[in-house]
């Protein structure tokens, strides 16, 4: 029977395997959210439907983050996880020690939050542009496709180097460069879900704890891990050979596995609640409007097809519905969204746009997911193309809006 310090260790692998397959994206999906609540706001176009709509999992991570801290950094992303497997590779197959002079490391360890900083003030509030051309996470998200997409060259040069890094200090990106991470640290200052440890028991020069930690903390010499970098690995809890390291909520001592499960369980079972519900809502209102969308969401069909090099977004033809402007029927139209080959029959009935569905794509179904519910029906809602993107799915959203305006281009009274 495995021991509950083995089991923390294959469960936690488990979990990040199964996120980094089946989620790839979502760390990239979550940050662009960030950025879509953040600019809402500052334009003061704040549309709090669409919003909450489109940003349920950032909504419920910065919920369960100030709770339990940041279990989404050690068990729930992608990158992370690509960290820790290329730290692993170096350290065991090609037997690569790397050891950061401790003020070093803490002095790097703000350069993600002068990250998020530029971010936000530099592109998101003053609008500098060309940030996905170096933008390391946009070329994982197409790397990590199958087959793998062509990313920006500059992009790819930054992800290697990034790769390079993990394969000499433990979690690389995560420690310096991550502003999602940064973002999250900031959450967990409140968090009740803490390791805490007894240092007058500690074996005298072990320091297994401190040599254990991904993120480099100082633990040997604590009672209480408070450091904002902590991921809630649980490997000083795993590691400590007198059992002094235990995970507690107020001061009370808990299994981690425990803990870990109800993270991630709840993340999940959040997230996919908050959907029906939103799936329900959308559902009734397009009953009321006697049409039905999201019916006729076809899955990637196999052909996938190369984005063009150096691509980084399309310009949004927009069109307004005017009465007497179009002929009733049904029209098909196509664009490139993230991919090309993003199809969609409109439907014109008295005039208007009665009925969106998507018909064909290649698009990755975790990014087209929310665009292909919430897109269509602004669409309709507005009678034109000029709605909100998707933060974190753009080129989707975009794709949508070029592809409806292609079909009402057929559909013109001549």
């Amino acid at each position: 029977m495995l021991s509950t310090k083995k089991s923390t260790k294959y469960l936690r692998l488990a979990i990040q395997l199964l996120f980094l397959i089946l989620m790839p994206g979502l760390f990239t999906m979550i940050f662009g959210q960030m950025r879509q609540i953040y600019t809402s706001i500052i334009s003061g176009k704040i549309n709090f439907n669409i919003l909450v709509n489109t940003t349920l999992p950032l909504l419920i991570l910065v919920f369960l983050t100030i709770i339990f801290g940041r279990f989404f950094c050690g068990y729930m992303c992608a990158f992370g996880t690509i960290n820790d497997l290329l730290y692993k590779l170096s350290s065991r197959v090609f037997k690569i020690k790397f050891k950061v002079n401790r003020s070093v490391d803490s002095f790097l360890k703000l350069i993600k939050y002068a990250v998020l900083l530029f971010i936000i003030v530099g592109v998101w509030t003053l609008g500098i542009s060309g940030l996905n051309s170096i933008n390391p996470w946009e070329a994982f998200a197409q790397l990590i496709q199958f087959p793998p997409q062509l990313a920006s060259v500059t992009a790819l040069i930054v992800l290697m180097l990034i790769f390079v890094g993990a394969l000499f200090i433990e979690r690389f990106f995560c420690r310096y460069l991550c502003p999602l991470g940064a973002f999250l640290s900031i959450l967990q200052v409140f968090r009740i879900v803490k390791i805490r440890k007894d240092k007058t028991g500690c074996i005298n020069g072990c320091n297994a704890c401190t040599r254990s930690c991904p993120m480099g903390i100082n633990l040997d010499k604590v009672n209480r891990v408070d450091s904002l970098e902590c991921i809630e690995c649980m490997n000083c809890v795993g590691i400590c050979p007198k059992g002094n390291a235990k995970l507690t909520i107020f001061g009370r001592v808990i299994n981690q596995i425990i803990i870990i499960v109800v993270f991630v369980l709840a993340f999940l079972g959040l997230k996919g609640l908050a959907e029906k519900v939103i799936d329900f809502k959308m559902m009734m209102e397009d009953k009321d409007r006697g049409i039905n969308l999201g019916e006729h969401m076809p899955k990637p069909d196999g052909k996938r097809r190369h984005r063009r090099d150096g691509e980084e977004q399309q310009r949004v033809q927009n069109v307004e519905v005017t009465q007497g402007k179009y002929k009733d029927g049904k029209y098909i139209g196509s664009a490139i969204g993230f991919k090309p080959g993003l199809t969609v029959e409109v439907t014109i009935s008295g005039g208007k746009i009665s009925k969106i569905e998507i018909v064909d794509h290649n698009e990755t179904p975790s990014y087209a997911e929310i665009p292909f519910k919430i897109v269509p029906d602004e669409i309709i809602k507005k009678q034109s193309t000029n709605v909100d993107a998707v933060s974190g799915a753009t080129r989707t959203s975009v794709g949508i809006m070029n592809a409806v305006a292609e079909a009402l281009k057929q559909a013109e009274q001549k």
